[in-house]
């Protein structure tokens, strides 16, 4: 007997100090024919969760977690098309009630559930009601141009026209630069249109400054998930420059502040590997090394891979994004030409849960190169090498690790290796 109750203890001890809590989502769905919502962590988009079946009109799912942190919910015939509308929400220990309309109109949403996700809807009523209604007053006015086909110049408009007819791919990849050129120069669309898009953009500067005020004064798990949003949407954006010290003394001295109030909480491991990857990767920069598990499941650090060659391509890339797939086919064959002359490859990918489907993957595609898995994120890499909102990039190191050249195409690459490897 004695024995027996030990034995509830011990498993009533584990229970308590894994930590787990358990958070049930239900409601219903308002005004449309859906068999499916996909639920996603916020912090790991695009890779979901959870299917979540959708019966008569309503949904009640139940998952655990650890600490409270922003979850979505998008449809899922809506999300196979590229049209990502999305119900966020916090998780918290209990019931979280939601009514969600077709078209995820504000007002017949509603979120009923505890008072950090009472929190969350107020935060963005506030940002509703200070900016919403002018944006909305230009985007519907070239939402109309968009639809009368006159948004756009007549230089613009040409290459548009031109792309819908050719298929040759560098002769549409000379279109999209002459495209990124016009929108360079502020020639992409048309006066009235111009305009219209200049006031969109000042309410957008005007939003964003309000946005950094709220983070700057408000230390709460609002403003540390608005903080980690707008440290990997900077990142996405400096598209590996440089970026500037003040920015990055500015994003230290604001993860101080979350990292005293929420110490163990991930958004705070997140934004610190972004602000390691805003300071090293860049061209010029170093490389960072991080330790993943191999295809093997043997514990892996990434300078042991490139020790001894002269070039190293990290080719980061990911099983749902056809585009770093076919960098990776297309590399095999400049692999093997130079490897015996100083050049490697490491493929890195990320993996969630069980990664024997991911192994597979590799071994199907026959990659002949190093492959290192960032389980779970648990090394940080996307956030580390500024790739938050992108699955998939490639960096050229030399054996010092010092970066040469990011976004490189098979081509590219095959073009340096020519000139270095000689």
């Amino acid at each position: 007997m004695k024995t027996y109750i030990l034995v509830i203890l011990a498993i009533l001890v584990l229970s308590c100090s894994s930590g787990e809590k358990k958070c049930t989502i239900m409601g219903e769905i308002i005004g449309r024919k859906t068999n499916a919502l996909l639920l996603f962590k916020a912090s790991r988009f695009p890779v979901y969760e959870a299917e979540i079946p959708i019966s008569n009109s309503s949904f009640n799912y139940s998952f655990k977690f650890r600490q409270p942190e922003v979850y979505l919910l998008i449809f899922k015939d809506e999300f196979q098309k590229g049209l990502i509308r999305e119900t966020p929400f916090f998780t918290e220990s209990g019931t979280i009630k939601f009514s969600i309309p077709s078209d995820n109109d504000s007002k017949g949403y509603s979120v009923n559930g505890h008072k950090l996700n009472d929190a969350y809807l107020d935060y963005y009523r506030m940002l509703r009601d200070k900016f919403y209604d002018q944006t909305m007053k230009y985007t519907d006015s070239i939402n109309a141009m968009y639809r009368s086909g006159t948004v756009f110049s007549k230089e613009f408009q040409a290459t548009q026209d031109a792309l819908k007819n050719t298929k040759e791919t560098s002769a549409r990849n000379l279109l999209i630069s002459e495209q990124r050129y016009l929108k360079s120069m502020g020639s992409m669309y048309n006066p009235k249109a111009k305009k219209y898009v200049e006031k969109q953009d000042s309410i957008a500067k005007q939003q964003k400054i309000w946005e950094y005020d709220f983070i700057d004064k408000t230390t709460s798990l609002v403003s540390l998930y608005l903080f980690m949003n707008n440290i990997r949407e900077a990142a996405h954006t400096s598209e590996w420059k440089a970026v500037d010290q003040a920015f990055i003394n500015k994003t230290k001295s604001n993860l101080a502040r979350f990292s005293s109030e929420f110490p163990d909480h991930p958004y705070c491991l997140i934004v610190k590997n972004a602000i390691e990857g805003f300071s090293n990767i860049h061209t010029g920069g170093q490389m960072i090394d991080f330790t993943a598990t191999n295809i093997k499941g043997d514990s892996t650090c990434l300078a042991s891979i490139i020790k001894g060659s002269k070039l190293t391509l990290l080719h980061f890339w990911s099983t749902w994004y056809a585009p770093s797939v076919k960098t990776g086919k297309d590399l095999i064959p400049v692999y093997r030409e130079y490897k015996n002359k100083g050049f490697e490859i490491v493929g890195i990918t990320q993996g969630f849960g069980k990664t024997d489907e991911l192994t597979n993957f590799i071994n199907k595609e026959n990659y002949p190169w190093a492959n290192l898995i960032d389980k779970d994120s648990k090394a940080g890499a996307w956030e580390k090498y500024n790739l938050s909102y992108q699955s998939g990039g490639t960096f050229l190191v030399d054996s010092s690790g010092k970066i040469l050249e990011v976004n490189l195409t098979a081509d590219k690459v095959k073009e340096k290796l020519v000139t270095m490897l000689k």
